[in-house]
């Protein structure tokens, strides 16, 4: 409202209430206090659906570099053992894992019950007196579920191995690897460098009879081109990878 004034010589003047107390004035303070007080808990929200955006974001980073483990690292750690004669169980009757197989005293079948190219097929002895095909060692990457049948031996070591860890050129045992966790990648040249058997991949890409001393279908050395996930599986003693 506006309030009349007189003067000392008569005049009248009409005095306006000053603006900030005017009901509009407040009314509109309101209004803008409730715009700025709704735009402040946007940008608020904002910031936390960012942080927690990249919260998110930095943990799946983390699962996803977890995920994506090296096949070393996904290769089970077993627990060396000894077993006799008979048929035995991975899982039940010994851990899953990589294992060098050796018998004390004489000469026996050690076998898988499965038909996988990669399975075991071999003739373990003691020594390599009676036959080049003998084999005094082997190394194999047993799988759960899978039967190992023992015949005419009394007792097999399964000794505890580990992945080599990716190698190239080297010796290696007769037995089973892995293409990208006990050897590189890459193109290699195998020659026999003990004894006499067969070598070949689980693919089916190799597959040869190598021998020191060739005869018949046999041959001294081949070479190949290995991809990771590979199974490479030789009965030879020992043969010798040169990567070229």
């Amino acid at each position: 409202m506006s309030k009349k004034i007189t003067d000392e010589n008569g005049n009248t003047y009409v005095q306006q209430k000053p603006f900030y107390k005017r009901v509009w004035f407040w009314i509109l303070a309101i209004i803008v206090l409730i715009v700025i007080g709704a735009n402040m808990g946007s940008d608020s929200d904002d910031k936390s659906t960012e942080s927690s955006s990249e919260s998110t974001s930095s943990v799946n980073k983390v699962s996803s570099s977890n995920s994506t483990a090296s096949d070393e690292d996904s290769i089970p750690t077993g627990e060396s053992t000894t077993l006799t004669a008979g048929t035995w169980t991975v899982g039940k009757d010994i851990k899953p894992g990589i294992y060098v197989l050796t018998t004390p005293t004489g000469s026996g079948n050690v076998s898988s019950e499965n038909s996988k190219s990669d399975d075991i097929n071999i003739i373990l002895s003691s020594t390599m007196e009676d036959s080049d095909l003998d084999v005094t060692n082997y190394r194999a990457i047993l799988s759960d579920g899978q039967e190992i049948k023992i015949e005419g031996l009394q007792n097999v070591n399964f000794q505890v191995d580990k992945p080599l860890g990716n190698v190239g050129t080297e010796k290696y045992i007769s037995g089973q690897y892995i293409i990208g966790a006990d050897i590189k990648p890459g193109r290699y040249k195998i020659d026999a460098d003990l004894g006499s058997g067969n070598i070949m991949t689980d693919d089916g890409e190799l597959n040869e009879i190598l021998s020191t001393n060739p005869e018949d279908d046999e041959i001294s050395s081949t070479t190949v081109n290995f991809t990771k996930g590979q199974v490479l599986s030789t009965d030879l003693n020992r043969i010798q990878l040169t990567q070229q």
